[in-house]
């Protein structure tokens, strides 16, 4: 009698229409989104290629070690074209330098903001809104439509335990919804490999990974359609209380987390950040001023007037300690402004850890975390970057300064006051080109498999428990439903 029920809810579900225009809907905007995604990531990847090999032309050209700069960018990854993320909100380039702070710029919707007002359509979102969706609208009348047309009551009355033709009714709809949507995702990969996007072992993991977190969602989905169903007299009032539970769920269970994350955990902006580096640099420059008056009065009275030696001397003793405490003093600032930028990413960390474990009693976060985890496009992907360029400017920074003191070339114009000429400005001797093929390169970020999995294992876990409460909530309505 179960799988008697399971192929008549197949049967019904596949002939339906709002079934077969529901599925060629989704069918189109998978295979648009997988379109979409694979011409973003090659562009991208276009992008990245020909920056690389500008870069390397600016290294081959260099002349100056005490000149060198270069860009650093970042490497798409594949899964970026199922994926997006947040690839397109961060920078995709830093300079490097010895001087210049790194930090991302260039994002797509800084240089194009029409991809801003529209955000990227990919098959995450095509998954977390529509299929989520196409899920309700198979299920809202799973029990309730069977009581209106008068076919539960015949049913029940085969002696057909309650329990097993609810649970026939959850595996016949989540076959009919899952099944024929893994075609167009399955064409949606064999679309990605025909358009070259290098898929290898660590991508088809991931993959597989993400297959199993989309399942889960959809699985949530069929259980609250079944369980809003068997809480409703009428399809009617089933489809309005089904589409209040998506929003609620998906757009503002979400939006409240970060909300209330920003309140839990405030973070000050980088513009506060940099107000309180400046108040600090200013304050330490005053104190400065003291010091070097109050050491100027200890020194006891200027040398007589004539007594060149003695002049000298004292001018030197001043030099030297002026340039000694301005150094502290310059030490003392820039570990500050160390210790402030290290406290806003810790700051911006807790406070998107918090926003996160808030925003997943909604399974859409949960999905969305977990898909961006797998396509290596999450929410710390920025830090993860910019924390390998400081890493990679320390690395820079210390063979550049290296090769400066062995050549004697640090690249400065020397500006002289005085003398007949007045002001005289030497530039540096123009020199043939350096070596920098020993230059250490760039090593783009990859976080290992048994980083994210973990993490993801979590999110799936959460969804699962939310689908099986869901259930386990419709068979404990279904046992008190009446039939008549």
């Amino acid at each position: 009698m179960f799988s008697t029920v399971v192929t008549k809810e197949l049967k019904g579900l596949l002939i339906s229409r709002r079934f077969i225009g529901g599925w060629a809907a989704c069918t189109v905007l998978i295979l648009l989104s997988a379109w979409i995604g694979i011409g973003e990531y090659r562009r991208a990847l276009a992008f990245y290629e020909t920056g690389t090999g500008l870069a390397e032309e600016q290294l081959r050209e260099a002349t100056s070690w005490g000149r060198l700069a270069l860009d650093v960018l970042r490497r798409p990854t594949p899964l970026e074209a199922f994926v997006a993320g947040t690839s397109a909100d961060i920078g995709r380039s830093s300079p490097i330098s010895t001087t210049v702070p790194v930090g991302l710029g260039g994002s797509l919707y800084e240089e194009d903001p029409i991809f801003a007002l529209f955000r990227m359509l990919d098959l995450a979102l095509i998954v977390q809104v529509v299929l989520s969706l196409f899920a309700i609208l198979l299920t809202y009348d799973a029990v309730c439509g069977e009581k209106e047309r008068g076919t539960l009551r015949l049913a029940l009355a085969c002696a057909v335990p309650r329990a097993r033709f609810l649970a026939a009714k959850l595996v016949g709809c989540w076959l009919g919804l899952v099944v024929p949507l893994a075609i167009p995702g399955i064409a949606a990969v064999l679309l990605a490999l025909a358009a070259g996007v290098p898929l290898g072992a660590t991508e088809w993991g991931r993959l597989a990974g993400l297959a199993v977190v989309f399942v889960a969602y959809l699985t949530f989905w069929v259980a609250l359609g079944v369980l809003v169903s068997t809480l409703s007299r009428r399809p009617g009032q089933a489809f309005l209380a089904s589409l209040v539970a998506w929003v609620v769920l998906i757009f503002i269970v979400p939006r409240a987390a970060v909300i209330a994350a920003t309140r839990l955990a405030p973070v000050p902006s980088t513009g506060e950040v940099a107000g309180q580096e400046d108040a600090f640099a200013r304050q330490r420059f005053e104190a400065l001023r003291g010091e070097l008056v109050a050491w100027t009065q200890q020194q006891g009275p200027p040398p007589a007037a004539g007594d060149e030696a003695a002049i000298d001397e004292a001018r030197r003793l001043a030099t030297d300690e002026l340039r000694r405490r301005h150094a502290l003093a310059e030490q003392e600032i820039e570990a500050n402004s160390l210790r402030l930028r290290e406290d806003l990413v810790a700051r911006q960390a807790r406070q998107r850890r918090l926003a996160l474990a808030i925003s997943r009693v909604s399974p859409a976060a949960a999905l969305s975390t977990a898909a961006t985890r797998l396509a290596g496009t999450d929410a710390a992907l920025k830090e993860r970057f910019e924390r390998s360029l400081q890493a990679y400017q320390t690395e820079f920074a210390t063979f550049v300064t290296a090769r400066r003191q062995e050549t004697g070339d640090d690249g400065r114009v020397m500006i002289t006051a005085g003398g007949p000429s007045g002001v005289s400005v030497r530039a540096p001797q123009r020199r043939a080109r350096i070596d920098a093929t020993s230059l250490p390169r760039f090593r783009q970020p990859v976080g290992a498999p048994g980083d994210i999995w973990p993490a993801v294992a979590v999110d799936v876990a959460i969804v699962g428990l939310l689908a099986l409460l869901a259930a386990a909530a419709a068979h404990l309505r279904f046992l008190r439903f009446d039939a008549r």
